[in-house]
């Protein structure tokens, strides 16, 4: 659940409201001196009404709430006029209960009237007014408009800073959304600054266990993921699960989605195995809190197969794929994304346990709805191309296997860059595919080739990079090249495997076996 952001009243939450600095001068525009009223003369009107939809507001009555205070607006803009205080304070009560309905468009709609009048009453630096235009920012991010707000809270976040001060909880849980305004508009280096500001300032003061500073702490941690900096989500996400865990609970849901970050953390740096152990302990009590049908248990559920998959352990995940797919299918849709990766995750599963023609299957259905929901050119319908591709190796229809790649690289080329991971992929599956059909000169020239991409782009130590580096070492042999040079090619690949995979890893076998047959010959020679 999103934090609430300048709450006018404070209501009994589980988590404190926000912005007291904000909400203390709010309560001066609501109930303080201001122009002098129509309603100066007969102040009860609509004043039952208005405690009405509070006392509804405050019991989560909302739809009530809502009824109650459109009819308060409508009497006040009749007998008291559009631009009368009493008026504009009714028009805001309207569209806080249509902001906690989540009706963000119609909430807009109400704010968007408002703040042109509170701005001619009150000024441009008043707190009504400056509560007014927070919200109205708050509305278009929750509606996705990520470039419109962050032009908003460019110019709004120094007013804020302005007249609150920089280190006032107001300015910072506006900067807060202002940071994450920016990771939603895909500008991670400048919302990674951002949070870390604020995070900052919220460590000296209220202290680190403030839900305020563990919410921003938490976003952070999103963000550093985003950026693949998974050491530093790390180290960040244990300091949050251990705080949040301790302050609220074991079982409070922030704690839990904490949990699962710090997972993320781990598989984003291959640490399979502990995020393996993470999972498990994490989903039984996430399913009871949540639900096991909850479209967040799902989502880790469906983390965890494929971390049994990364570890080869295809045989263990493919029951529980078998009964997590329908499930998924029917909870989140047949074209939720988080189905069609657990799709393309039980096809590689399949593949890997030698079940070719189901995979294939399974495959082309995947890439089927990616063509019709996301076009022939979306970077996961491409992706769905190269699975396809590699099944067909699998099945030794290697003449398909270059056809496809060869008319696929140039789009990917274009559309993702030359050294985008899926690009290389592709030129990977290319030289394979040559290099079964036995045409090892033209394998070698592409594996040369892009070796030192994948070293740049993807690091010396990734998978993929190590795959080239084995099958490199292999075409070499093919080509009756010497042992010397073919060895370190096959050791960079069985040394990398060790570390990522483990010595029991398929991958890992192959590597040593071929390391074990060059040193033997280099011996002998």
């Amino acid at each position: 659940m999103r934090p609430p952001l300048f709450r006018a009243r404070m209501k009994m939450k589980k988590k404190p409201p926000l912005a007291y600095a904000f909400v203390l001068a709010l309560l001066v525009f609501l109930c303080g001196p201001g122009p002098v009223s129509a309603a100066d003369a007969a102040p009860d009107i609509g004043k039952k009404a208005y405690d009405e939809v509070v006392a509804l507001q405050k019991a989560d009555k909302l739809p009530e709430a809502e009824k109650v205070a459109q009819a308060l607006v409508a009497a006040r803009t009749q007998k008291l006029g559009a631009e009368d205080k009493e008026t504009l304070r009714a028009r805001l009560l309207l569209s806080e209960v249509l902001y906690d309905l989540d009706k963000y468009p119609e909430a807009e709609k109400e704010l968007r009237t408002l703040l042109p009048l509170v701005t001619k009453i009150y000024g441009a630096e008043h707190p009504g007014t400056l509560y007014t235009q927070a919200k109205l920012l708050q509305c278009v991010y929750w509606q996705h408009r990520y470039a419109e707000a962050e032009q908003g809270y460019r110019s709004f976040v120094p007013l804020v800073q302005k007249v609150m001060g920089a280190d006032d909880k107001a300015a910072l849980e506006t900067q807060f959304y202002f940071a994450k305004t920016l990771y939603k508009g895909g500008k991670l280096e400048e919302s990674e600054k951002e949070h870390r500001a604020v995070l900052a300032a919220y460590e000296s003061a209220p202290g680190f266990e403030d839900p305020l500073t563990l919410s921003t702490a938490a976003f952070l941690g999103l963000v550093l993921q985003a950026r693949d900096k998974y050491a530093e989500q790390e180290a960040l996400m244990r300091r949050v699960v251990t705080a949040r865990t301790r302050v609220l609970g074991p079982e409070d849901r922030d704690t839990l989605l904490s949990r699962a970050s710090l997972a993320a953390a781990l598989r984003g740096q291959k640490k399979y195995a502990e995020a393996e152990k993470e999972l498990r302990d994490l989903l039984p009590v996430m399913a009871r809190v949540l639900g096991a049908a909850h479209p967040k248990t799902l989502f880790y559920q469906e983390e965890l197969l494929s971390t049994l998959h990364f570890q080869g352990k295809d045989a263990e995940a493919e029951e529980p794929y078998r009964l997590f797919i329908p499930l998924a299918q029917k909870v989140l849709g047949p074209e939720d994304k988080t189905t069609l990766r657990a799709r393309r995750f039980f096809a590689r599963a399949l593949k890997n346990l030698g079940r070719l023609d189901e995979s294939e299957k399974e495959y082309r259905e995947v890439l089927a709805i990616r063509q019709r929901v996301q076009g022939p050119e979306d970077a996961a319908t491409l992706l769905a191309e190269a699975d396809l591709a590699m099944v067909w190796y699998a099945q030794k229809k290697y003449a398909e296997v270059e056809a496809t790649e060869r008319r696929f690289i140039p789009v990917r080329q274009r559309i993702l860059g030359p050294e985008h991971p899926d690009t290389l992929q592709c030129r990977g599956a290319l030289a394979a595919a040559l290099l079964a059909q036995h045409r090892h000169a033209e394998a070698e020239t592409e594996l040369r080739a892009l070796l030192p991409l994948d070293e740049r782009a993807l690091g010396v130590e990734n998978l993929e990079t190590l795959k080239t580096c084995y099958n490199l070492a292999t075409c070499l042999i093919e080509e009756h090249k010497p042992s010397e040079e073919i060895l370190p090619y096959a050791r960079r690949a069985l040394e990398g495997e060790l570390k990522l995979l483990g010595p029991n890893h398929p991958d890992t076998k192959n590597a040593r076996e071929l390391v074990d047959e060059l040193t033997k010959k280099a011996a002998k020679a």
